[in-house]
């Protein structure tokens, strides 16, 4: 079986999973609920392919929604976020897949998950990078 269709497995328990692990309200569990669908099926066509590339999209527009709060903290914010979602997807895997399945899910799965986290701390600090300009600039205009 392909790693794709492994995934399409636990589609619904992970996402429940995560979102559960990741929300603090209902109103974040519903809206995370809706990025773990977009990001699961980035997610998907990245292992299909081959191509950790497909995930890029969603971790840029997750880099770029820090708040002010979050840009001048020195903390990188999206990290526990990519901790939590291989975790929750990897306890799910071994909560309802064979061990076969789990192995060729993981061998897939590394590969971009390796990926995402170069890519968030990239587009992380192009974030940052732009706030700390603008505040520079702002100051040397007044």
């Amino acid at each position: 079986m392909r790693a794709s269709e492994i995934l399409d497995k636990i589609r619904a328990p992970w996402i429940e999973r995560a979102s559960e692990e990741l929300s603090k309200s209902e109103l974040g569990k519903e809206f995370l609920a809706e990025e773990l669908e977009r990001y699961f099926e980035l997610l998907r066509q990245a292992v299909e392919s081959g191509d950790p590339g497909w995930l890029n999209p969603i971790l840029i527009d997750w880099a770029a929604s820090r708040t002010e709060t979050e840009l001048s903290s020195e903390e990188i914010t999206l990290a526990p976020i990519l901790e939590e979602l291989p975790d929750s997807l990897m306890r799910t895997a071994l909560d309802r897949l064979t061990p076969e399945e789990v192995n060729t899910l993981i061998s897939a799965y590394l590969p971009v998950l390796y990926h995402s986290y170069e890519q968030v701390a990239y587009h992380e600090i192009l974030v940052r990078v732009g706030y700390y300009s603008a505040k520079l600039e702002k100051v040397t205009r007044e």
